[in-house]
């Protein structure tokens, strides 16, 4: 989860980037503290696309709700050129039609968790399947994004990290079943299928482990 961005011009460090929860940002010897809720926004829309170009109008859309100022590309500008003054003037680059966060393959969280839910399932070893996406699991520290507050133009990015958390939570409890832990998953399938009642998927698994 450590994106190799500059701290000190010409001194690459290692930055730590969460999103899986409020956005956190730690330097290689204290936390870089981002200011401004338009300044995190930024950050929060290109660290939603690593290593992909995002627009100056998408950035706009979604950093002012969809209905940006007139001067909203040259303030862009501004918030990008303060960021890359805390992170590393490489941290970001301007590639038309806007900008791009290249942090190599694993910058973020969401990128770790990714790749332990692509391992846990693919694991053919129960245990180790349930070691890899319980490590997913434990990379949530709370709302996604930090419920981006004040940002209502990223709440379709926070929903869709809800959605692999969720995607992660059914992968382990498959693996959890396939290890015979059906006795101590009862209850807590009682618990997802009283939380999301029409997921028949969780009905199936609950009705399993019931089975079993």
């Amino acid at each position: 989860v450590f994106g190799d961005v500059g701290m000190v011009p010409g001194e690459p460090r290692r930055v730590v980037f969460g999103v899986l929860g409020p956005l956190r940002v730690d330097g290689p010897d204290r936390e870089v503290r981002i200011g401004g809720v338009r300044r995190r926004g930024v950050l929060l829309r290109l660290l939603a696309s690593p290593g992909r170009p995002v627009s100056v109008d998408s950035l706009a859309d979604d950093v002012w709700e969809g209905i940006p100022p007139a001067a909203a590309a040259s303030t862009l500008q501004s918030h990008v050129s303060a960021l890359r003054r805390v992170l590393g003037r490489d941290a970001i680059t301007a590639v038309p039609p806007g900008y791009v966060l290249d942090l190599g393959a694993e910058g973020t969280d969401v990128q770790a968790a990714e790749r332990l839910l692509r391992q846990g399932t693919a694991a053919t070893d129960p245990a180790q399947a349930i070691a890899d996406l319980r490590a997913a699991l434990d990379l949530w520290h709370g709302e996604p994004l930090g419920r981006v507050a004040g940002l209502p133009g990223l709440v379709g990015h926070c929903g869709r990290l809800q959605m692999l958390q969720a995607q992660v939570r059914r992968a382990l409890v498959e693996a959890r079943l396939a290890a015979g832990e059906h006795h101590q998953l009862v209850g807590e399938l009682e618990q997802m299928v009283s939380a999301d009642p029409l997921d028949e998927q969780l009905h199936a698994h609950l009705m399993l482990a019931l089975y079993r």
